[in-house]
């Protein structure tokens, strides 16, 4: 989830209407939807137009860190809120999904957009400025899994957000009938020209005006929509039907015969052919979600964030040759990360912000040594190198060949214990390193307790103290069962992997 931000508005002489005055009002909420980095552009397109962007994002696909807006060599800004999960669009190895989508962007004619939009599986909201063309475009993917907004006047100019409030602007949903294109060469906000899904009917074309805050010119061009929709907007995943209704389970209870009612199911080639092909397409799913997030955990990114490298770095600067560089950024990294002392002629020692960082030491020498002598050895004025701003510290050094940087968990999975949750932990089994734990994020309400125990429990509030077993039992709600349960199954199936339960508590209140 990240948040995304644009705002168009048609130049004045007069300097304060070009002023965005709706971003501060809403860059909280965008900076609450992407907590990893976040950054602001103005520019003006043309003589006509001034538009500004805001990018907040949450790093969940490809091994560093991407700033958004994401400018590229010829000044495209591209903001992308989505994940991009089929393989043929995304170098797994290297790239985030947002890269890769604007290096395609940049090498169209601006008439490919659409296509290539087209052409991804996953959810997305995304807006993406065309500066020598001087085209916005702007959509969601046609399920509408990712939020965007839009709202336009003449005072506040037209906005694109990925969250608004209410008493800011009277916002709607940008509809998901396709990919919409401002074209800025013509005189004003006039109107938007959309190219539909291929699969929009005619009907909902023509009435597309009341969904819409400007009105709308719709192309002859139609785009391939990327998924095949039933009458009730649902997508069908397979060519046909197969109903179980036609196997008798009247009296299918107990161990035995369930085992026996399965076996015969799995006799039904139909059927059989249809679970092979849900598996096939879970376990892509999963695969693809797990192998290309970063490959350092919240807690580890936040402790590297905050490194103070120009401290470490600072009294290497003064006249030292390569070897003398790298053995004194070596000593302050000694490999036991709890005994490592400064000396007197060391850098400053800087303690991790928690002790769970700390088995992240090793690797994190490696960077910072990586970087502090790749890096800040090539300016002359390597003072000048120090006052770079923290981000630029943290893109550079999460390039690596080696991208898992620690073994802490990286995936949790929001765990009931039913089917579903558990047959999802295992398939994310297969694909992640057996020397990383993978969270199992069990969630529990507050039980409502009975009328009989209202005196024991005011009692209880007096003393303002309860015992461990009463808490126990206070969430001791089926899915906490289940989930134990099923806990204790996957214990038993994978027992070489760490699997952390992650009791969750909620009060009603």
């Amino acid at each position: 989830m990240c948040g995304i931000y644009c705002c168009l508005k048609c130049n004045a002489d007069n300097r304060s209407s070009r002023e965005d005055i709706v971003l501060p009002k809403l860059r909280d909420y965008l900076k609450h939807r992407g907590p990893d980095c976040f950054s602001e552009y103005a520019i003006d397109v043309g003589c006509k137009w001034s538009v500004s962007f805001a990018g907040s994002v949450l790093w969940m696909q490809g091994f560093q860190l991407t700033m958004q807006p994401l400018i590229d060599d010829e000044y495209n800004y591209l903001l992308w809120n989505g994940d991009v999960f089929n393989g043929s669009m995304v170098n797994q190895e290297t790239l985030s999904d947002t890269v890769k989508i604007s290096q395609l962007f940049s090498k169209g004619n601006g008439t490919e957009i659409p296509v290539i939009l087209s052409s991804i599986q996953g959810p997305y909201a995304f807006i993406y400025l065309d500066v020598k063309r001087q085209h916005l475009y702007f959509g969601r993917d046609r399920l509408g899994r990712h939020s965007l907004l839009w709202s336009s006047n003449s005072e506040e100019g037209f906005v694109l957000t990925s969250v608004g409030k209410r008493n800011v602007l009277d916002f709607k949903e940008v509809p998901t009938v396709g990919i919409f294109m401002v074209d800025m060469n013509s005189s004003d906000l006039g109107h938007i020209i959309l190219y539909p899904w291929s699969d929009i009917s005619a009907e909902t074309l023509l009435n597309i005006d009341q969904e819409c805050v400007l009105k709308v010119e719709v192309s002859s061009q139609s785009v391939q929509s990327p998924i095949i929709l039933d009458r009730n907007n649902r997508e069908k995943p397979f060519d046909s039907k197969h109903p179980l209704n036609q196997h008798d389970t009247e009296g299918v209870i107990g161990v035995h015969q369930i085992r026996d009612f399965m076996e015969k199911l799995q006799s039904d080639s139909d059927i059989k052919k249809s679970v092979k092909k849900l598996i096939y397409l879970l376990r892509n799913a999963v695969r693809v979600r797990v192998q290309t997030h970063p490959g350092i955990c919240k807690e580890c990114l936040e402790c590297t964030k905050h490194m103070n490298v120009k401290t470490r770095a600072h009294k290497l600067t003064s006249e030292c040759s390569d070897t003398k560089y790298q053995q004194e950024f070596l000593h302050c990294f000694k490999d036991d990360p709890y005994e490592a002392q400064p000396s007197e002629t060391s850098l400053t020692d800087i303690e991790p912000r928690s002790s769970h960082a700390k088995a992240c030491m090793c690797s994190e020498k490696e960077l910072i040594m990586s970087h502090g002598h790749s890096t800040c050895l090539k300016h002359t004025d390597v003072e000048e190198c120090l006052q770079s701003e923290p981000t630029t510290y943290s893109k550079e050094m999460w390039t690596t060949k080696n991208p898992k940087l620690c073994h802490h968990s990286k995936v949790g999975i929001l765990f009931s214990g039913g089917l579903d949750s558990t047959i999802l932990a295992a398939l994310a089994h297969e694909f992640i390193p057996l020397g990383e734990p993978i969270d199992l994020l069990n969630v529990a309400f507050e039980r409502e307790r009975k009328e009989g125990n209202q005196n024991r429990k005011a009692a209880r509030e007096k003393k303002h103290v309860r015992s461990s077993e009463e808490k126990e039992v206070t969430y001791l709600v089926p899915d906490r069962i289940t989930g134990k349960n099923a806990l204790d199954d996957l214990k038993r199936l994978y027992p070489n992997r760490q699997w952390n339960f992650v009791q969750m508590l909620l009060k009603k209140n």
